[in-house]
């Protein structure tokens, strides 16, 4: 149902000439109800006291913290919190379980271990994915890319970005997930996940 525009009233549009001195105490009211209470429903829901903050602590920096098996699908193990406002993540299992139906926005940080795609190994760089989804395996959900190597001081010092909006249901289980190709083990350094119900 369409909400009335409370700026609509019986002196038409308000101006910025005529928006005072044509205005009752009624129709001051309804735009103050309008504002205070419908918009903040619209466009700051309470829906987003859902977040998740989850991350993969690697220590040192640069050092493997997994490996990834080549051609396998795997869960990435996100073993610290950093909020969770729903006690929804489990770090055991690296599951978050949605707390609410609704839309949320999913986002991560993955980054590989330093120089883990050398010149000599893999001259053409290695072809990878990674999800946030229901289920490990490839789909719409999946994004695929390429890590190229890189020469220089720090080369192959890389990080991937991910970002979904996804409608989902009360306890479907998400877990952020990726998948090489690159003929070997891939190593992680540090991952980090964000799940946001926005709507």
């Amino acid at each position: 149902m369409a909400l009335s525009d409370p700026t609509q009233l019986k002196h038409g549009p308000i101006t910025w000439d005529t928006r005072f001195a044509k205005l009752t105490a009624d129709e001051v009211n309804a735009i103050s109800n309008h504002v205070n209470n419908v918009l903040p429903t619209l466009y700051a829901p309470s829906a987003k006291t859902y977040f998740c903050d989850v991350n993969m602590a690697g220590s040192p920096a640069g050092a493997t913290k997994q490996v990834i098996p080549n051609a396998t699908f795997e869960t990435l193990k996100l073993d610290t919190k950093v909020t969770d406002t729903t006690n929804s993540f489990n770090t055991a299992n690296w599951i978050y379980t949605v707390p609410a139906s609704g839309v949320y926005l999913c986002q991560a940080l993955i980054r590989p271990t330093d120089g883990q795609v050398s010149k000599a190994g893999f001259p053409d760089g290695t072809g990878v994915g990674v999800g946030i989804h229901t289920s490990n395996g490839d789909g719409t959900w999946f994004q695929w890319n390429k890590w190229m190597w890189m020469s220089g001081a720090g080369g192959n010092r890389l990080s991937w970005d991910y970002t979904r909006i996804a409608a989902f249901n009360q306890n479907d289980l998400l877990r952020l997930y990726m998948f090489s190709d690159l003929g070997g083990q891939f190593d992680i350094t540090r991952a980090s996940m964000q799940i946001w119900r926005i709507g």
